[in-house]
């Protein structure tokens, strides 16, 4: 269950259980909040996904962590092969 809230402008969810990434809009500005435990996990190569609808965007979001531009561009690679 997502926890959705809206104050002076900014809605955001928070799910409920699980390494939530916070989302948020404030008019066209789309916030993504990553804890600490979020970055540990995105360092151990477990990237985070979800639907952007959750923020009203029309595509899915990933985000990734890579220790350089070059080693990120890597890892998409060996992905799509």
């Amino acid at each position: 269950m997502d926890d959705r809230r809206r104050v002076r402008g900014v809605s955001w969810v928070l799910r409920s259980k699980g390494n939530s990434v916070i989302k948020a809009r404030a008019g066209s500005t789309v916030i993504f909040g990553l804890s600490k435990e979020n970055i540990e996990r995105l360092q151990q190569g477990k990237p985070i996904h979800f639907d952007g609808a959750q923020v009203g965007l029309d595509a899915k979001i990933l985000i990734m962590f890579g220790e350089t531009e070059l080693a990120i561009m890597h890892e998409l690679e060996e992905a799509i092969k």
